[in-house]
């Protein structure tokens, strides 16, 4: 049964309604407002479910949740759906550098850029996947452009500052192609 409760901690006996007893004690003309209000309210819950059942929302969701391989999946499919979502390439870009797949990874940032030249995550995820593939003057170059779009992105600081102190370092390729990040020499 729905009840009114009696003490409420800030005054007021409405705000502590459970309810349908809310509806009962309210004046008839307040009463039609208020389940006005609670259908708007009960329509917005229900267009938020729909979106939320979109496959860029639940890439994203995937993506929070660690599940690369679901995320990617939905973001590929998202794609077929969208293909000039610029946001899309840069997720799954996001996607295939978490999963090692760093090559597939600066395909989708650069197509990305492609779309959406002015954005800075694009040059972001461009450089990060140059620095796994270890091409950090390329690397360099993305973060340094992304820069210029957004000069106070803390993220892109801190990947250029890394970069630099990288390419003072950089590894010397043995002949069997594997690295040595120390000069035996």
């Amino acid at each position: 049964a729905l009840l009114w409760k009696e003490k409420v901690e800030c005054g007021s006996p409405l705000a502590s309604c459970v309810g349908v007893g809310f509806f009962r004690r309210m004046p008839k003309k307040n009463r039609r407002k208020a389940k006005k209000a609670a259908a708007a309210k009960a329509a917005a819950a229900a267009q938020g479910a729909a979106v939320e059942g979109d496959l860029k929302t639940k890439g994203a969701k995937a993506y929070q949740r660690k599940d690369f391989k679901t995320a990617l999946e939905l973001f590929s499919k998202a794609i077929e759906e969208t293909p000039e979502d610029y946001k899309l390439y840069s997720n799954r870009a996001a996607t295939h550098y978490f999963l090692n797949a760093y090559a597939e990874s600066l395909q989708d940032a650069k197509k990305c850029i492609e779309l959406k030249s002015d954005w800075h995550k694009g040059y972001m995820r461009e450089g990060m996947a140059y620095e796994k593939l270890l091409q950090y003057p390329e690397a360099k170059n993305s973060y340094a452009k992304g820069l210029e779009k957004a000069p106070e992105d803390p993220t892109l600081i801190k990947l250029g500052k890394a970069i630099d102190v990288r390419n003072e370092n950089q590894p010397i390729k043995s002949k069997m192609g594997e690295v040595n990040w120390f000069d035996e020499t």
